[in-house]
């Protein structure tokens, strides 16, 4: 279930970052409303995705947070992660 949900996430992040430079490509504005507004608008999905993403990155087994980087095994369990 982890890995469905960092997929959804990864696929969420990438289609928010093509929908911004879109709309980042069209010019002055877009659909009436000003460029920057859009970029701004566009940082909250960013950083809710990438506060989730951190969430999510546990160990499987004993549910203990992971740490910064890719990890091959769980420093509390032991567990290998995939």
């Amino acid at each position: 279930m982890r890995r469905i949900r960092q997929i959804l996430l990864i696929f969420a992040l990438s289609i928010t970052i093509g929908m911004l430079l879109f709309i980042r490509l069209q010019g002055d504005d877009f659909l009436g409303i000003q460029t920057g507004w859009w970029l701004i608008g566009g940082m909250v999905p960013l950083f809710t995705i990438g506060v989730l993403m951190i969430a999510n990155w546990k160990c499987p087994k004993c549910n203990s947070g992971l740490g910064r980087g890719i990890v091959k095994f769980c420093d509390n369990c032991g567990k290998k992660v995939e």
